[in-house]
């Protein structure tokens, strides 16, 4: 014997055969069933098979008394009526044993059949023997259960039991939208199955005050959508849709006035220009949540730490749906007077008009690191009426930024965009772990590679510090001598151009005369000989050209001063080729 459910059950597949003997029926598997019924299990046996009881060819018994189903009571289960040893064909025998109480979904029903004098096999007449107790399989076709708007553009159509399988290819046109459409006629585009759920994507918009209905007539062949147990969907006629998006689309449109406008309503991450609030917490940075305000929201200031993994999440409402987000960008290290564009670390997501999403990084200074983009249907405000596109952002910092305040820019289809900006903003700490950036200069025969210690701080190769001010680098100065510089006679090597001689403090000079009491050192310092020694004349400012960009200048103009104890090295290498 085996049984075949057929309605009130999920989908069961365990089968077992029991042979009660090598003429007798037993119960096998079986194909089918009553799917219409909801108390009904149908059981097959391997060949035919009557009862004695009532004695008359062509009448039925009732013979519940001799079947059990676990956790529920069989009130029939006729079986045909034939005198013993009466002729009957070939074939088998199915007896539909019709329930007391539907059985759960959730349960796992044990059929037994108990054997009894009067119930026969056909083809050795027999006595039928019991069978051990057998699971039913599924032969449940899935049936409606409900269907809601998951956007402006989109239905969800919920089925009974789930495990859903699109055999085929999509079928789009096995699905009909009707009802009092505003932009009638609507139709399905893309059918997406998953669990209990068909998503159909619309090529229209289904706005406020819409009655829409949904309908479904099985295309047959091998693209119809089935359970796990290979049960197609059934056809269906028109079934009510839930327009969930009216309530909210309603406010929005309300602000749309006389202009024509289509769709004038930017999408929002928090509040619509009205007023209205729209989304909770639209912003969350690692765990710290903010409604987001129509313009500038405050935000306490969040601490980053270079190398570690970050994640941001966002929730965007569109008044047309979340479909019709076309792009996002979140930007980071903005100062109090920028914009937006400005950004020099920002993460920008473009959905395309088939659901294409690209993820673009402007990182110039690369400070971004290991950035991924994921999004998803979420509620605005907890309320799984109204669906928001979810955005989550991972991102590593490889470096400091310069400022703190980050900003966000949408648009949706028709190029309705809005940008929020969000301060104090996110403070990235920590060392940076991109190599020290370098600069060449060059000034009157001197070449100074700088190397940054810091974003304002650099030293060049004889150990000299420079300070970056107003996009200028300046070599930093100490502070001048009471003392005037001298350099001693006695302590000065000749050579065939000049001198080269070390001042009261150590620093090496090499003097070139243009008089005999006039000299200037490689510096371009002017020296005076007086009482035989030479002393400095005075402090003299050089320029510098630097020929790597920075902020937008080209520090053409950057400056330095000579009093630093590290140009010592350069006049010592000048010393040691005059001397070799």
């Amino acid at each position: 014997m085996s049984v075949l459910l057929t309605s009130g059950f999920g989908n069961y597949t365990i089968q077992e055969a029991f042979a009660i003997s090598a003429y007798s029926s037993s119960i096998t598997g079986a194909v089918g069933g009553d799917s219409g019924a909801t108390t009904n299990i149908v059981v097959t046996f391997t060949n035919p098979i009557y009862t004695t009881q009532g004695g008359q060819v062509g009448g039925a018994e009732n013979e519940a008394a001799h079947f059990t189903v676990a956790g529920s009571t069989v009130n029939t289960a006729n079986i045909e009526s034939r005198a013993n040893g009466a002729a009957c064909g070939p074939g088998t025998t199915t007896v539909t044993l019709v329930l007391a109480a539907a059985i759960s979904t959730s349960a796992t029903p044990q059929v037994n059949f108990n054997t009894d004098a009067a119930i026969m096999a056909c083809n050795d007449d027999a006595v039928v023997a019991s069978s051990g107790a057998q699971t039913p399989t599924d032969g449940l076709s899935p049936v409606f259960s409900s269907a809601a708007t998951g956007s402006s553009t989109s239905i969800v159509v919920t089925m009974n039991e789930g495990g859903l399988i699109e055999a085929g290819v999509d079928t789009p046109g096995a699905w009909a939208v009707a009802g009092t459409l505003t932009n009638a006629p609507i139709a399905v585009t893309n059918v997406a199955v998953a669990g209990t759920d068909v998503t159909l994507t619309l090529d229209s918009v289904i706005v406020n005050g819409d009655t829409v209905t949904i309908a479904y007539t099985n295309p047959g062949g091998a693209n119809e959508i089935t359970d796990a147990a290979g049960n197609e969907i059934a056809s269906f006629g028109a079934q009510a849709v839930t327009n969930n998006v009216a309530v909210v689309v309603a406010q929005a449109n309300k602000s749309r006035g006389g202009s024509g406008c289509n769709d004038c309503e930017a999408p929002t991450l928090g509040i619509d220009k009205s007023g209205q609030r729209l989304v909770s917490n639209g912003f969350t940075y690692n765990g710290h949540s903010v409604d987001v305000e129509r313009f500038f929201t405050p935000y306490p200031l969040i601490k980053a730490n270079v190398g570690q993994t970050n994640k941001a999440d966002f929730k965007i409402y569109e008044n047309e749906g979340p479909d019709n987000i076309k792009h996002f960008s979140f930007a980071f290290g903005l100062g109090n007077d920028q914009i937006i564009s400005e950004s020099k670390a920002m993460i920008e997501l473009d959905i395309d008009w088939d659901g294409t999403e690209t993820v673009t990084v402007t990182d110039p200074e690369n400070a971004l690191d290991n950035v991924k983009v994921e999004t998803s249907a979420v509620s605005c405000d907890g309320d799984e009426r109204v669906n928001c596109l979810g955005v989550t952002v991972y991102h590593t910092f490889r470096a400091p930024l310069d400022f703190n305040i980050v900003a966000t820019d949408v648009w949706d289809n028709s190029r309705n965009s809005w940008q929020n900006y969000y301060n104090h903003g996110i403070e990235v700490v920590g060392e940076s772990l991109n190599p020290a950036k370098e600069y060449d200069g060059i000034d009157k025969g001197h070449i100074y590679h700088l190397t940054e210690t810091s974003k304002t701080t650099a030293v060049d190769e004889f150990g000299n510090s420079w300070t970056l001010k107003y996009g200028l680098w300046d070599m930093d100065y100490i502070k001048n001598y009471n003392n005037p510089i001298t350099l001693s006679l006695n302590g000065m090597v000749s050579t065939d151009n000049g001198f080269a001689g070390s001042d009261q403090f150590g620093t090496m000079y090499y003097l070139t005369e243009t008089s005999k009491t006039t000299a200037v050192d490689m510096f371009g310092n002017v020296w005076l000989l007086e009482d035989n020694q030479w002393s400095m004349d005075k402090k003299y400012s050089k320029m510098i050209l630097d020929s790597t960009p920075m902020g937008g200048y080209t520090r053409a103009d950057s400056e330095f001063g000579i009093y630093k104890y590290g140009q010592f090295l350069l006049a010592e290498n000048k010393l040691n080729e005059i001397i070799r």
